[in-house]
């Protein structure tokens, strides 16, 4: 497993923490496949903690950057299951419903390379909800900030503006592109 924890400087921070409890409530919700699982989440002493799942290899960006300096392109096979997974994976999240049969609208803001692993087994695990957003997050994005990595983001999302599924799917657009180029 690996331990996320929050750093030190960041500890006094209210809005960071409650990003981080955001994070691991969404995480632990989701029981999918092709999304690293939360083991346990919880507070040691002043530090809070998140168990993840572990997957042994490399993320997409650096599969990407590996197979550029061979000059080559990932081949179709593999590039189009690891799309397959992670935009179920993304469907599963996007159509979650809590407990109570409520849709929680979770939007991952973040799809990208850096956050698509693809094991040594050959499996695919889309990570990092950090900055998800749901129906019952803690802790809301202010107006006129954003999250996530900009060169994958939708107009709407740059604009600070709401975003729903759409946003995920676009960014995936944008990283099928980036692996087909």
């Amino acid at each position: 497993l690996v331990i996320k924890r929050i750093r030190a400087e960041k500890t006094a921070d209210d809005s960071f923490i409650r990003m981080f409890q955001d994070e691991a409530r969404i995480s632990a919700a989701l029981r999918h496949t092709n999304i690293a699982q939360v083991y346990d989440f919880g507070k040691v002493a002043d530090e809070y903690y998140l168990a993840l799942e572990f997957v042994p290899g490399l993320n997409l960006r650096d599969m990407i950057n590996h197979e550029a300096q061979a000059g080559r392109l990932i081949p179709p096979k593999i590039m189009f299951r690891i799309m397959i997974d992670v935009l179920d994976a993304l469907n599963y999240a996007h159509s979650r419903r809590d407990d109570y049969g409520q849709p929680m609208r979770i939007v991952h803001r973040d799809a990208n390379p850096r956050n698509i692993m693809v094991s040594t087994s050959g499996e695919t695990k889309l990570i990092d909800f950090g900055v998800a957003r749901a129906t019952d997050r803690l802790e809301r994005t202010r107006t006129n900030h954003f999250k996530g990595k900009i060169a994958y983001m939708a107009p709407e999302q740059v604009q600070g503006k709401e975003v729903d599924q759409r946003a995920d799917i676009f960014a995936m657009g944008l990283t099928l592109f980036e692996i087909i180029t």
